[in-house]
Order: structure tokens, then C-alpha cells, then sequence
């Protein structure tokens, strides 16, 4: 049986899975074009989201035609689904292996709009000593309430940590579970009330039909003017024109942006030229070594596939799944 790695997927325990299933062989591409020579004969095909583009899907369509199983090593899956998926066979994801890192990314984004990191940074820039001018516009988050939007993986860990720093966490999710460090719960059909009550907003939850700007020009025009947005999930969350309008106009403070609806961010567009907004290059991700992480949940998972038995982290078949913590 044949497995296909594209180049992205680094298994630094590549050696160990040859190990531990000698009657499989595992081959890796250097480059998405030379996937089309190496998908006949292959039954399970590993690559990411970031890779899987137009052209990809089209190798992937006409060469795949004997794959049985897509795995992704990463947790999203919507550049995959947007480019077209095969149908009639289980995709998997690595979803929760990035939550730590995603969320450290979201507080970093949150503690520089509350203390006002860009404009220190300007006037350090400009060798201007700012501290009567910028002590009265900081903020703390202690004591501040925190509205995360969507309790999976990233938004369980956002919210322990924003606990660490005093906030009021309240959670709204589809399935109104509970979670560490939440204070209050809020199913879906509340996010107005969260989002009157939050000094701060961090968007947490995957880009489904659902879920396509679900943060829109309404749900913006009942935060507070002081409020902040951080968004580490996908950009397609958040109506990006009603966001801008909204910053612009003062009806909200800030906003940190690790994604923007299509990426990437043009030079010319307007986003980069606000002072009231912070942009990262979709890096919350980024960070430390997870592939050993990827390496176990992709074994796991052929043991039960080599059993005829059936796969866990199933995100999409014939069409998406959902995604838990949404």
C-alpha cells in the first residue's frame, strides 16, 4: 500500500512510521507538480490546506482516482473544500494540535491593542518620548470581559489564558459546552448580548456556510466604541468592508488581524495603512516543532485503517462535516 507526503508535512519520526508499518511505502514529493506521478497506485494522500490549490485539486481529481483516504496536517480544511475535495472517501484533519500556540498568538495580538504597542513603537521610530500623551489610552486586561467566539481547541486555550490575566471569559459556542477558564456560556443564538457586554472580541471558530461573516456589520454595530477584535481563525468569519467601515469610524477601537478574507493582503489595501489595526501574515500557527504530534494522530489512524476499522477526526465526506467547539 502507498502513501503520498507532499513537501510541507515533516516528519522529523518519518523513520519510526517506516518502522512500524514495513508493508507500506511512503513516498514524498518535493512539489505539488510532481504529485501527478506519484498519486496512480496511491491509496492515502497527506498534504495541507495551504498547499491544496486549484491546480492541485485538478492532479489530485485526475491522478487520485485510486486514493482512498485524505489526511491534512493541519487543522484547517477550507482552501481544500473551496478548490474541490474527491467525494466518497473520509478526509481527516490534525484539529487541537495548534491551540497553545494559535491562542499565545491571539493574547500577543490582544495585550498590543490594549497597550497601545503600535503607536510606542512609531514614536520609537521617530525618537519621540510619547509617556503623557500614551498612559491615558492604556488598558489592562484584568478585569476586562472577553467575549471568545467558538470553543474548540484554540478558544479553550484562549480562554485559560486570558483567565491568567484577570478577564471575564465569556464563551459563545454552537453546542454551548462549558470549558477551563470560562465564566459564562452562550450559545450562538446570545452572541448579541456577549458582544454588548465585551471590551474584547477573539474569533476562534472554523469558516463554514454558518459561520461566513458571522461577525458582520450588525453584530459590530452593538459592541462598545472602546472594544477590540483579534482574529486568529479565518478571515471569511468576519465581514472585512463592515470591520473597516467600523474602524474607521470610530464605533470600535482596534482590531488584530493574523487573517484576512484573501490572503494575501494586497499592498495597496486599506488595512494596512489604519493605525488602529495590527496585521500578522497568518503566523499564529508558527512556532515550534508539531510533526512528531501530526506523525502519532496519522499513525493512529492507519492502524485503523489497515484494520478495516473507522476513522477518527473525519472533518469532511461528500461534504463538510462541521467542526466541534464551533
Amino acid at each position: 500500500m502507498k502513501v503520498v507526503l507532499l513537501p510541507s508535512v515533516r516528519f522529523s519520526s518519518l523513520p519510526g512510521l517506516v518502522k512500524d508499518f514495513p508493508d507500506v511505502t511512503f513516498e514524498q514529493v518535493s512539489a505539488p507538480e510532481e504529485l501527478g506521478g506519484a498519486l496512480p497506485g496511491a491509496e492515502i494522500l497527506m498534504i495541507t490546506n495551504r498547499l491544496y490549490t486549484p491546480e492541485v485539486a485538478k492532479i489530485v481529481a485526475d491522478a487520485g482516482t485510486e486514493l482512498r483516504w485524505i489526511q491534512f496536517a493541519t487543522s484547517g480544511i477550507d482552501k481544500a473544500i473551496k478548490n474541490g475535495l474527491p467525494g466518497g472517501i473520509p478526509v481527516t484533519n490534525v484539529g487541537g494540535i495548534h491551540g497553545p500556540v494559535i491562542s499565545e498568538h491571539a493574547m500577543h495580538l490582544l495585550l498590543c491593542l490594549f497597550r497601545r504597542a503600535r503607536e510606542v513603537e512609531q514614536a520609537r521610530l521617530q525618537g519621540k518620548w510619547i509617556r503623557d500623551e500614551i498612559s491615558p489610552k492604556i488598558r489592562v486586561l484584568d478585569g476586562a470581559t472577553l467575549v471568545v467566539v467558538g470553543l474548540g481547541s484554540i478558544g479553550r486555550a484562549v480562554a485559560k489564558k486570558a483567565e491568567v490575566f484577570g478577564m471575564h471569559v465569556i464563551a459563545v459556542t454552537r453546542e454551548g459546552q462549558p470549558g477551563d477558564g470560562v465564566a459564562e456560556t452562550m450559545g450562538r443564538e446570545r452572541f448579541a448580548e456577549a458582544l454588548k457586554r465585551a471590551d474584547a472580541v477573539v474569533m476562534c471558530l472554523p469558516l463554514t456556510t454558518e459561520t461566513h461573516h458571522m461577525l458582520g456589520a450588525k453584530e459590530i454595530g452593538q459592541m462598545k466604541a472602546g472594544a477590540v477584535v483579534v482574529n486568529v481563525c479565518r478571515g471569511g468569519v468576519i465581514d472585512q468592508d463592515a470591520l473597516i467601515e467600523a474602524l474607521n469610524q470610530g464605533r470600535i477601537a482596534g482590531a488584530g488581524l493574523d487573517v484576512v478574507e484573501e490572503e494575501p493582503l494586497a499592498p495597496d489595501h486599506a488595512l494596512w495603512r489604519m493605525d488602529n489595526v495590527l496585521i500578522s501574515p497568518h503566523i499564529s500557527g508558527a512556532g515550534g516543532d508539531r510533526s512528531d504530534a501530526v506523525a502519532e494522530i496519522f499513525a493512529a489512524n492507519l492502524k485503523r485503517y489497515l484494520a478495516g476499522e473507522a476513522l477518527e477526526r473525519v472533518v469532511y465526506r461528500d461534504g463538510p462535516l462541521g467542526a466541534a467547539g464551533a
